[in-house]
């Protein structure tokens, strides 16, 4: 027991100033993480007992479709690419769009993101890493299944809380990031709301007001989630690795679509300054596609891609 009281010790004092200690924090974490995670389980298992009887209809199927891909653009080109490592320019209407959209998949405001984000790149496979499969590392296979359960699910109870005024003073800077990171709850209640007022409408029904609440908020927002924390776990753990990194991440090309691009991690951790995941000709990267898009209507600029001049490893925007 001393031993451990002194490894723990040890460890808090490496993280002193990373983390933060609150206990009432900690409380509004617990809360939050267990709301994101059974609240949308619970919804799920109701849409598909309703669909098993009922049936589903095409445009609830579209809706929840569209919000899915808007939502997970909105993580990846904005929360990730954009904010937390600046790997493009936009103008305002965009930051803010993709802002709003990023907070509607209920991961967390763009600050606490990104704070987590840039840490994991610090830290990345390390005792540090908020998210790393590999946090407590043993031999067995047991071990290793706790180790991606903990990737995928549990960190969202059990991470130390990240120091954001260590991880995002350019975002704290930032009025419309500060102010949409204070509104958070209201864009995913947003998120929520949208889908089943186009349901209603449509079909001019609670019940397919239920539909689109159901299938385009719930539904979406768990394998949005879900999906997202297969980087986390899976791609720190099986694919391959096509760059030379001091973590363990690896690129699964068969979650490119789900993901928008953001399996191809061992890429990123490569190049984390790039806007392009994917290295690859056949490869999608549909974030990447997007993040063209918009340079090509010019509401995107200076768009950063991998050279031999652009640093590998780590995550220097802070």
């Amino acid at each position: 027991m001393e031993i451990a009281a002194v490894v723990q010790e040890v460890n808090q004092d490496s993280l002193r100033g990373v983390t933060l200690s609150s206990p009432q924090l900690k409380k509004f974490q617990l809360i939050h993480a267990l709301v994101l995670l059974l609240l949308p389980a619970m919804g799920t298992g109701v849409a598909f007992v309703l669909w098993f009887f009922y049936g589903v209809s095409p445009v609830t199927v579209t809706v929840s479709v569209v919000f899915y891909l808007l939502t997970m653009l909105g993580g990846s080109v904005g929360y990730h690419r954009l904010f937390a490592h600046r790997a493009f320019k936009c103008g305002r209407g965009v930051k803010i769009l993709l802002a709003v959209l990023g907070s509607m998949t209920a991961q967390g405001s763009p600050i606490y993101w990104v704070s987590n984000h840039r840490r994991h790149h610090e830290y990345s496979d390390r005792h540090g890493d908020p998210h790393s499969p590999y946090a407590v590392e043993r031999p067995g296979v047991l071990d290793k299944l706790k180790g991606l359960w903990f990737a995928q699910v549990t960190w969202t109870f059990q991470h130390e809380l990240t120091n954001s005024t260590r991880y995002t003073k350019d975002l704290l800077r930032d009025r419309d990031i500060c102010r949409i990171s204070a509104r958070y709850f209201y864009w995913v209640a947003l998120g929520l709301l949208l889908p089943a007022v186009i349901g209603g409408l449509y079909t001019w029904s609670l019940y397919g007001a239920l539909e689109g609440f159901l299938w385009g908020g719930l539904v979406r927002i768990f394998f949005s989630y879900h999906a997202t924390s297969s980087v986390n776990s899976l791609s720190h753990m099986v694919g391959r690795r096509r760059h030379e990194t001091r973590d363990r991440s690896t690129n699964i090309w068969w979650m490119s679509i789900i993901t928008v691009g953001e399996s191809f991690h061992n890429n990123h951790h490569a190049f984390p300054a790039s806007a392009r995941f994917a290295h690859d000709w056949k490869d999608i990267d549909i974030g990447y596609y997007v993040i063209k898009l918009l340079e090509k209507c010019r509401l995107a600029w200076d768009v950063r891609t991998p050279s031999k001049k652009m640093p590998t490893g780590g995550c220097d925007e802070k």
